[in-house]
This record gives C-alpha cells, sequence and structure tokens, in this order.
C-alpha cells in the first residue's frame, strides 16, 4: 500500500475528465476518513473524444474555466490534483510472481517490494492500478495476507490495470497547461465504483458497468478487490448518433430526443409512444412515430452488451451474480430488462453512496454525473493505498524545483499570501 499523502485537513482537489463534461471537486478530509465538499464545478467538454485529447487548447480551456471556479469558491490555489480518465486503451493484466522464502515470514516491507515490482508485459503503458489479489504459500495454500506466515516460496498473483503512455501523456499535459500538478490518475469507471458501491458489496462481488459519452468501462469486483477492468471503445454517444442519423436530425436533437423520449423497451415511457415534435436538419419542424425510437436504441445497447460480455469471456472472467449499471448513458429506461437477458443476473442502477460524504445540500455533489470525482475523494480518504503516483519529483529539492519553474504565480501567491 501506498502511504497516504493526505492528512486530516488538508484540501483535496480531483478532477474527473470525461468526453462528455469535465468535473472537478475540492474536499477536506476530517479525522474519521471523510471528506467534506468544499467547492464543486462541471462544464460540458471540448477537446476530448473517447477518452482522448484531440484539441488541446479546447480541452484546456475548459479545464482552466472548471478549476477557477473551484478556486473561487475554497479561496485557494490549486497545486494538485488526483485525476479520473478513461481510454480504450486501457487493459487489465494478471502475473504470477515469486519469492524464496527459506521458512521466514515474509515482512510487509517485501511483500509491498514484490508486488511493486511487477511490470506491465507490454511496453508503451503506465501503470493506474496494481494489487495483489491472491498470495500462495507452497504452491497449495491459498491467503488474504501473508504477513508474519511461515513458508518455503511465496507467488503472488498480481492484477495491474495499465493505460496507453501517449493517452496519458496527453491528459498530463492538459490539466498541466491549468498550472496544477498532476498527482496521481485513476481509470474513471475505478473512481465512479468507489463512490456508487459500498465496502460490503464489493466483498461479495459485482459487475459495474459505467457507460460515458464516449467508453464505456467493465469494472469486476470481489473480495473487496478490483479483480477485473477493461474499456470499450463505444459509449451514449454513439445511440446520440444513431438517432441523428436515421432521423435526419442534429446531434444536439439527437440527444434531446434520446434524454426526453428514449426507451429501450415499450412500455416505460407512455408519452415516448406517441408523435413526436422534432426539427430536422434543414431547420423544418416534423413528427416521428416514437416506436420507431425503440429499434435504433436497442440495436446499439445489445451490441454495447454484447461486446461486453466477449470481453469478460475472453479474459475468463467470473461474472458475479450482482451488476450496477452507472453513467449517463445506463438510465435508460428498460435497460436492466436488455441486460438481463444477456448476463441473467441481478440488475439495478447505480446512485451515489453517501456514507462517507458530508457537504451543504446546496452544493448538491449527489448527481451521478459527478461520481468520478466523488469517487477520487473517497479513493483519498481511503488511506490513499489505490493512487499510484505520476511521475513525482525526486526528493524535496525535485518538487521545490518543479514549483519554481512551472507555477511562479501559484508559489509567490502562496508564500506572499
Amino acid at each position: 500500500m501506498n502511504r497516504n499523502p493526505y492528512r486530516p485537513g488538508s484540501l483535496v482537489t480531483a478532477i474527473d475528465v470525461g468526453s462528455d463534461s469535465i468535473t472537478c471537486a475540492a474536499a477536506e478530509l476530517d479525522t474519521s476518513a471523510r471528506f467534506h465538499v468544499k467547492a464543486m464545478a462541471q462544464r460540458r467538454s471540448e477537446g476530448i473524444r473517447n477518452g482522448h485529447v484531440v484539441h488541446m487548447s479546447k480541452a484546456a480551456r475548459v479545464l482552466g474555466e472548471v478549476i477557477d471556479e473551484v478556486e473561487q469558491g475554497t479561496k485557494k490555489r490549486l497545486l494538485d490534483v488526483i485525476v479520473s480518465a478513461d481510454s480504450p486503451t486501457i487493459r487489465s493484466y494478471f502475473l504470477r510472481k515469486s519469492m524464496d522464502l527459506g521458512h521466514q515470514p515474509p515482512t510487509r516491507t517485501v511483500i509491498q517490494s514484490m508486488v511493486r515490482n511487477a511490470v506491465p508485459p507490454q511496453a508503451g503503458q503506465e501503470i493506474l492500478y496494481r494489487q495483489a489479489i491472491n498470495y500462495v504459500m507452497d504452491g497449495q495454500l491459498a491467503v488474504e495476507d501473508p504477513n508474519g506466515m511461515t513458508g518455503k516460496t511465496m507467488d503472488a498473483d498480481i492484477h495491474l490495470v495499465t493505460g496507453e503512455r501517449t493517452w496519458l501523456r496527453n491528459v498530463v499535459g492538459m490539466v498541466e497547461k491549468c498550472d496544477v500538478r498532476v498527482r496521481s490518475i485513476v481509470p474513471s469507471g475505478y473512481a465512479s465504483a468507489m463512490a456508487c458501491i459500498g465496502a460490503p458489496l464489493r466483498g461479495q462481488g459485482v459487475l459495474y458497468v459505467d457507460m460515458g459519452a464516449g467508453t464505456t468501462t467493465v469494472s469486476v469486483f470481489g473480495r473487496g478487490k478490483l479483480l477485473f477492468l477493461d474499456c470499450l471503445p463505444i459509449g451514449g454517444a454513439a445511440i446520440t448518433s444513431d438517432i441523428a442519423k436515421i432521423f435526419n436530425l442534429s446531434l444536439t436533437e439527437g440527444e434531446r430526443i434520446k434524454t426526453l423520449y428514449g426507451q429501450a423497451i415499450a412500455g416505460h415511457r407512455r408519452e415516448a409512444e406517441q408523435s413526436i415534435a422534432v426539427e430536422t436538419l434543414a431547420g423544418t419542424p416534423e413528427r416521428i412515430d416514437g416506436h420507431l425510437l425503440i429499434p435504433v436504441i436497442q440495436a446499439r445497447l445489445r451490441e454495447i452488451i454484447t461486446l461486453m460480455h466477449e470481453r469478460l469471456g475472453k479474459a475468463g472472467v467470473r461474472v458475479p451474480s450482482h451488476m450496477v449499471l452507472a453513467g449517463g448513458g445506463m438510465d435508460m429506461p428498460g435497460l436492466p430488462e436488455i441486460v438481463q437477458e444477456t448476463f441473467d443476473i441481478c440488475v439495478w442502477c447505480a446512485k451515489i453512496q453517501e456514507d462517507s460524504l458530508q457537504t451543504s445540500p446546496s452544493r448538491n455533489p449527489c448527481r451521478m454525473s459527478c461520481a468520478g470525482a466523488l469517487g477520487l475523494l473517497a479513493l483519498a480518504a481511503q488511506e490513499g493505498q489505490d493512487l499510484m503516483p505520476w511521475a513525482l519529483p525526486k526528493g524535496i529539492m525535485g518538487y521545490v524545483a518543479a514549483l519554481l519553474t512551472r507555477w511562479p504565480k501559484a508559489v509567490a501567491a502562496d508564500y506572499w499570501g
């Protein structure tokens, strides 16, 4: 586990970078590992597609506006942040590391070193998550914690989640253009899960699906650990695009129709089964039959669900008996029934778990669109063990040098008050 860099009373800032929106939240940790949200801001994304930065200036401008609003709310300058983002380049890897113990009990330091030495099997990948999911003593006895146990050999099954280096550096570059330093990067689907799934369900086992605008993240939890994570290159924006193309609408009008009248199965929205007034690309008013929306939406949803099922099967992952659906694309009426046809498990829609959250109701942070940022704050509150450090400067002098060269205005403001 990593040592938690956040102490009670410190301000923690989280940024969730999505294809549809960018969210920034700042919170103060208390002594009971709960966080109090002090400020939160959200803007519609620009320059980001399918999780990737495609226009640096536009993306950084929107992020800068969000950061400025949070700084005004906290009356403090933000110097470092934890970030969540998703990309189809994210992958899970499973490695086995072995160690000769010589019948000497391994210390906590030795165990942690064994896990830290695990590296991605492919070049050009950066580690976003790393944890031992199982230990085996002498090739037979499976144990949860080998600390202090005696054996001749010890094997560790280690789960790595990685992302493509180029994608990550572009995300970091976008954040650093706003004069803040990236402390850690976490997959958005994992961060969102930490805000929406309580510890009991993560221990029992759950499949968490987070559909954003450009990507869909699939996470499997069991025994309180992340056992698998994958990111599909398709999300709710594909449904919007299908509606717009088939009915000759703009993307904005397609999104409106999907939000107000979309349903995966007939009968969930009676008003959606009537004639719907729309404005075509030519600017002329027309009416479309609401029933015609259903097969368009169903076709794309079934494609996403099938792809998700194939990815899980290819990885050899045992699907838990519970599934939680999250993200803007997963609140489609009738979607749980469609999912159950493929997976035959208990399915329900996610909601923010407020047991670790304290905030003013006027700030209203408990919207599902804020789940990624709130999940990052939850990770920071839980000892920070799942926050992988990102390219931190070496030593105190390296840290001071980075501040002086990259954020002179921030350092001056902080020093002179």
